[in-house]
C-alpha cells in the first residue's frame, strides 16, 4: 500500500488571545486491500457452476490489492485562550472522501464486496463516497469562569466560588450507505453484492424522513433478470448526529467536583 499525504495551514491572531487558522489536509492511497470473489461467471441465464471461468471450483473468497482512495479537508478553527474569564475553541471541517471500498472486511453497514468484480473503478462501477464520509463536521467548546464570590474567602469563598460552565457542541452530517438487493438477480451465485435500479435521487429532505421512511423507496426497483442494477454504492444518505454536553466544575477547598 503506497500513500501520499499532502497539508497546509495558516494562522493568524486577530486580537489578543484569539487565533484564528485555516487548513488543509489530502490524501491519496494506491494498492489498499479490499474484499473481492473470484470465479464468478457474468451475468446470464443457465447453471451457475457451468458458467464460471474455472468450472470445477466454486467461488473464491479473496483479498485484492488494487483498492484506491483519495480525501480532501479543510478545517477552519477560531480558538480563544482563557482571558476574562471567558475561552473558546470552534472549528468547521467541510471534507470528501471517496474509494472503492472502505473496509477490507464487512461494517455495521456495508457488506464491502463489490457487485461487478470485474469492474470497479468507473463510474458504475465501485468508485463512490466513502461509506465513512462525513461532508460537514463542527465541534465547539467553551469555558466561562463564573465570576461570582471568586474573591470571597471563608465558607462562601469555598463552597460558592472559583466555579466554571462548560461546554462541547458536535454536529456533523450523515454518512452515505448502499442500497442492496436480497437476491441473485444477474444469477451469478452468492458473494458479490447486487443492487437495484436506481429511478432517481433518493433524497427525501428533512421534512419528509420518519425513522420508517428515511429515504424515498420508490426510487429503487428490481433490475431486469441477468443484470446488474444501476444504483452505485453509497448512493443514499444516512441521518446526521447532534450532541451537547453542559457542565459545571467547581474547586471548593481544594476539592474538584462535577
Amino acid at each position: 500500500e503506497y500513500t501520499q499525504t499532502w497539508s497546509g495551514g495558516l494562522q493568524y491572531e486577530v486580537l489578543p488571545s484569539t487565533m484564528l487558522e485555516a487548513f488543509y489536509m489530502g490524501t491519496w492511497t494506491l494498492g489498499a486491500d479490499n474484499a473481492t470473489v473470484r470465479n464468478v461467471p457474468e451475468p446470464g441465464s443457465g447453471n451457475i457452476q457451468a458458467r464460471r471461468p474455472i468450472p470445477q471450483l466454486s467461488r473464491i473468497n479473496a483479498i485484492r490489492f488494487d483498492g484506491k482512495s483519495i480525501y480532501h479537508g479543510a478545517t477552519f478553527k477560531a480558538e480563544r485562550r482563557l482571558k476574562n474569564n471567558f475561552a473558546f475553541n470552534v472549528s468547521y471541517t467541510l471534507s470528501s472522501s471517496m474509494d472503492d471500498a472502505s473496509s477490507p472486511g464487512p461494517t455495521e453497514s456495508e457488506t464491502n464486496f463489490p457487485q461487478n468484480v470485474n469492474n470497479l473503478f468507473s463510474r458504475d462501477g465501485e468508485w463512490a463516497h466513502s461509506s465513512f464520509d462525513h461532508r460537514h463536521l463542527f465541534v465547539a467548546s467553551g469555558v466561562y469562569e463564573l465570576p461570582f464570590f471568586a474573591k470571597a474567602g471563608g465558607f462562601i469563598g469555598n463552597v460558592l466560588g472559583n466555579w466554571r460552565l462548560n461546554t462541547i457542541i458536535t454536529a456533523q452530517s450523515g454518512a452515505p450507505f448502499t442500497v442492496n438487493l436480497g437476491v441473485d438477480q444477474a444469477n451469478v451465485g452468492a458473494g458479490p453484492a447486487q443492487r437495484p435500479d436506481q429511478l432517481r435521487d433518493a433524497d427525501l429532505g428533512g421534512g419528509q424522513r420518519t425513522p420508517d421512511r428515511w429515504f424515498d423507496t420508490a426510487a429503487f426497483s428490481l433490475p431486469d433478470q441477468f443484470t446488474f442494477g444501476t444504483a452505485r454504492r453509497n448512493s443514499v444518505l444516512g441521518p446526521g448526529f447532534a450532541n451537547v454536553d453542559f457542565g459545571h466544575l467547581g474547586d471548593p477547598g481544594g476539592a474538584t467536583v462535577a
